[in-house]
């Protein structure tokens, strides 16, 4: 097959294909121009999505009605269930939104949108080998809302293989559009549920068939601070997810880039790491599932400094080629090669005005440790630095 309506491999894209794929299908596209490392897969367009929502028809009480029409239906009732701002609103938008996942992951790809993913795959697979596992990741497009943040809304798969279960998630990933976080933001946005399409992309699982070593994420600027002289580099061992979630914290690592012709390491910390995610090593060997660090690995650096100093050269070129702060996803695979997943703009300091007032507030440790306001060695640091405001207790979602 030589034309694609619905299909473009990464190395198509570049980063003024957001609207037909995504931020982050594009922006792995826009990777590969200027040589960064990127696992390569392709992009299934936001007007694949559209074309299932648009092509699955159902019978009701004897009215053939659309998928869309039909989740339209339920978004009605969304809207008029969040008006009334009560908890026992918030689970019935929750089992609304569950019930229109499921509609959709049940839903019948159109023969031709199959046949063309279905090709795309088997091209890649002819690239990597036949026995490579893929990564089903979201990447969110809205055309009309160029201001709307949509990271962490919808939903990622790894290690899928075989044509079955790629086009099982393919479906569960369209699906995720409606989860209820998502589902919740667009209507207190007062967005458009269908101005939000999703494009889908599979992409070879960082490693390949080796499998990954360690992963993390790295920052152009001080996510805390907003210091544009250093890189922050955290890693973890095993696959990323459990930094990108927020379940382990994992080594940092300040990269000192004053200077852009020299990188300098001038801070290294190192946490103890007890959770790993690996590939799944369960019955139908898909997805993934978490396991203890062994115990010699615990207290031990996931990088070398030369692999640090590798990967704040690739965060440096990222932000010079986008002139702008860079949030970035990589891993470390088995094979000593390093992959760029993900890179998409800071939005914290990057956002912010000219000028911010910042205040320090020193205690004595021993005197709120005595007045059980402080635990000793425990919990996981969200930065550096102190916010306020008013505090609502939420007793159930």
């Amino acid at each position: 097959m030589d034309e694609y309506r619905y299909i473009k491999f990464f190395e198509e894209l570049r980063i003024n294909d957001v609207p037909l794929v995504g931020g982050k299908n594009a922006s792995l596209g826009e990777l590969l121009s200027f040589n960064i490392p990127v696992p390569l897969g392709f992009a299934v367009t936001a007007k694949a999505f559209d074309y299932v929502l648009d092509t699955n028809y159902y019978t009701i009480k004897e009215e053939k009605i659309s998928l869309r029409a039909l989740i339209a239906r339920d978004i009605k009732k969304i809207s008029k269930e969040l008006q009334k701002e009560d908890i026992k609103s918030i689970e019935i938008v929750d089992k609304i939104c569950a019930n229109i996942r499921y509609i959709i992951e049940q839903a019948k790809i159109p023969e031709s949108l199959t046949d063309e993913i279905l090709d795309a795959y088997k091209k890649i697979l002819d690239r990597i080998g036949e026995d490579t596992t893929f990564a089903i990741r979201s990447s969110a497009t809205a055309e009309d809302l160029p201001d709307a943040s949509f990271a962490g809304q919808q939903d990622t798969h790894l290690n899928i293989t075989g044509e079955k279960q790629l086009l099982e998630y393919i479906l569960k990933d369209m699906a995720s559009v409606f989860t209820t976080r998502a589902t919740m933001y667009r209507e207190r946005a007062g967005f458009d549920h269908f101005s939000v399409k999703l494009s889908v992309g599979v992409q070879e699982m960082a490693g390949g068939l080796g499998g990954v070593k360690a992963s993390g994420v790295m920052f152009t600027d001080d996510p805390d601070s907003g210091n544009p002289n250093v890189i922050v580099i955290r890693c973890t061992w095993g696959l990323g997810e459990l930094i990108v979630q927020g379940i382990e914290k994992g080594d940092e690592f300040l990269v000192f880039k004053h200077d852009p012709r020299t990188l300098r390491i001038i801070r290294k910390e190192l946490v103890k790491k007890e959770k790993m995610m690996i590939f799944s090593k369960g019955s139908e060997n898909i997805g993934t599932e978490i396991i203890p660090v062994p115990s010699d690995k615990q207290l031990k650096f996931c990088l070398t400094e030369e692999e640090v100093m590798q990967l704040g050269k690739y965060a440096q070129d990222i932000s010079a080629h986008y002139n702008k702060p860079m949030d970035i996803e990589y891993a470390l695979g088995n094979d000593g090669k390093i992959y760029i997943v993900q890179a998409r703009p800071e939005t914290v300091h990057s956002q912010k005005g000219d000028t911010e007032e910042i205040f320090y507030l020193i205690e004595d440790p021993e005197k709120l440790i005595e007045d059980g306001l402080l635990v000793e060695n425990s919990g996981i640091a969200i930065g550096r630095r102190i916010g306020y405001g008013k505090i609502k207790v939420i007793e159930s979602i």
